[in-house]
């Protein structure tokens, strides 16, 4: 009998212990799938695994991202703004925000151009490591790899249109926009944007152009960085900007749902944008109105077949932001037991 109860005390140790090692692989494969999530296909092979990410963040009270990244910091912020993608209505929000929940703003004054030597890079990277408490910084720049410079990766976030209407914006911007008008002959002011591209002019259908200003790849290179392979447009600089976007940044919006890129940034950075969806739709009538591109003609059919096929890598990069953003807008909308309805 004794022997008998030994046995049957046995069994049951075992079978609690048995018990105990499917818990904990259960709970263990759960945040397993919670950090890296199956990924989903884009018309493309099969992307880099994120790091920095919504869905492979941590979250906390408001949508505070914790990220599984310890090299990336989330009290510092850099909005390295693509140039006609709604940025100074976003600054404008910024400005107030930072009122509001009291944080630094600094603006890089040299815009122009876009990538920078290693000098510069150092001075910005600096500047980010000697700021104290939540700190934002924004300017036209390229994606900047800190860890090259002794510095620690802040998060990034941006926002991108369009590219044919981010083109035709800049375009007429530089040509009519008051404070903003560029040094040119009447005969360049006032050529369409059909005739730049019907007469293949370099600013309409060169990749660079002559200028930072000018040339159809633009977008890419805020997201792929400084190397000179980011400032041709090709696969590898898409693979490495979307390696960027997955790793470093936080939020990337579209111009063309402005207030559905101030309810993320709202929802997963409140430590920096907690109102920033109220002030926007507060302020909407009087900054759509303020920063609008004006004299900007209508676009022919043939010009958009023909600009559609030289910008393909670069509609290739805003379709997978979009899906990317409209992923992040479902999270929001169902938090607060809205549909997404656009």
């Amino acid at each position: 009998m004794v022997k008998i109860s030994n046995y049957i005390l046995t069994a049951v140790l075992v079978c609690q212990t048995l018990l105990i090692i499917a818990l904990v692989y259960h709970n263990f494969h759960i945040s397993l799938n919670n950090i890296h999530p199956t990924k989903k296909k884009l018309n493309r092979s099969v992307l880099t695994q994120p790091v920095l990410t919504l869905s492979s963040a941590k979250r906390t009270d408001r949508g505070t991202l914790q990220s599984v990244n310890k090299q990336v910091q989330l009290n510092k912020i850099f909005y390295n703004r693509v140039p006609k993608c709604g940025s100074r209505t976003i600054i404008e929000l910024i400005k107030t925000s930072a009122e509001t929940n009291k944080f630094q703003v600094h603006e890089l004054k040299e815009y122009s151009p876009y990538f920078h030597e290693d000098e510069y890079n150092y001075k910005t990277v600096e500047t980010f490591e000697e700021s104290i408490g939540p700190f934002l910084l924004e300017g036209h720049y390229h994606f900047l790899e800190f860890s090259k410079y002794n510095g620690t990766q802040p998060t990034y976030i941006n926002v991108i249109r369009d590219p044919i209407e981010r083109m035709r914006s800049f375009y007429y911007f530089r040509r009519f926009q008051p404070d903003h008008i560029r040094d040119m002959d009447n005969a360049t002011r006032y050529r369409s944007f059909d005739e730049c591209v019907s007469k293949n002019i370099p600013e309409c259908v060169e990749p660079l152009g002559n200028s930072a200003e000018e040339g159809y790849y633009k977008i890419i290179p805020f997201f792929c960085g400084h190397e000179p392979f980011c400032r041709k447009p090709t696969r590898k600089a898409l693979d490495k900007a979307i390696y960027n976007v997955e790793n470093y940044f936080a939020v990337v919006g579209l111009t063309e749902y402005l207030k559905e890129t101030t309810e993320v940034l709202d929802y997963f950075l409140p430590l920096f944008f907690s109102g920033i969806y109220e002030t926007y739709l507060k302020k909407q009538k009087n900054v759509e109105v303020k920063y609008k591109t004006i004299k900007k003609s209508a676009l022919l059919d043939k010009t958009a077949t023909f600009m559609r096929d030289l910008l393909a890598i670069e509609y290739e990069f805003y379709q997978f932001i979009r899906q990317k953003f409209m992923n992040q807008l479902t999270i929001v909308r169902k938090s607060y037991g809205k549909k997404l309805s656009i």
